[in-house]
């Protein structure tokens, strides 16, 4: 299969695109055709080597991926061929501590996409089986791949928490998530989007954080 690919630390000439083998399924796995890959500043941090990752060389490049199961590995009950997933960047065990205090999306006992394993800038991905989310059939690739690592902490900073509140009649503006991500969880809790810099909000009198 095609994949890009590092060798080495370095620039943008380092990103070598080349003919990898395809990965295969194992227990508890499966195999993705990648539909979109999103990249991510870590993409950058890694390809420079100061992510602060130890990597093994070479590594097929991409944390945030999207796309079609096409094969399950033994034991898979969760998805089935055919799905539309996305992956998530951590790789967790869903019997570990974290996972069952509903913190499996910062679970890396099993490893991280395009870091301890290979990642999603590849025409297929193997990941675990309990790493896939569904995608809605109305949502393009292209769109869900450019969300995967950064809708999960703009939902969780509005939603769930620091719930956020209105406290008067000028509703309460996110201006901290990153202006791909804040778009759809602002949406979802009624809140309004305050792209960085272009706009300013005064604090109203009767503001105050949520404790």
């Amino acid at each position: 299969m095609k994949a890009v690919i590092i060798r080495e630390h370095g620039g943008i000439d380092k990103l070598l695109y080349e003919d990898v083998e395809k990965p295969s399924t194992g227990p508890g796995e499966v195999l993705v055709k990648i539909g979109a890959s999103g990249v991510n500043h870590l993409d950058h941090d890694l390809r420079e080597g100061i992510s602060g990752f130890e990597v093994d060389m070479p590594l097929v490049m991409g944390v945030e991926g999207v796309g079609e199961v096409v094969e399950l590995g033994e034991g898979v009950l969760s998805a089935k061929v055919g799905d539309r997933v996305a992956i998530d960047f951590a790789q967790g065990d869903p019997q570990s501590n974290m996972w069952l205090s509903g913190l499996d999306g910062v679970d890396f006992c099993h490893g991280r996409i395009g870091v301890t394993q290979w990642g999603t800038h590849a025409e297929y991905t193997r990941c675990l089986a309990t790493s896939l989310r569904p995608l809605p059939d109305g949502l393009s690739y292209e769109k869900a791949a450019a969300s995967v690592v950064g809708f999960g902490p703009s939902w969780h900073m509005t939603a769930t928490y620091r719930p956020i509140r209105q406290c008067s009649s000028t509703p309460p503006a996110v201006w901290s998530a990153a202006p791909p991500f804040k778009s759809p969880s602002c949406t979802a809790r009624g809140l309004s989007r305050l792209p960085a810099r272009t706009r300013s909000w005064k604090k109203p009198r009767n503001w105050a954080p949520t404790r």
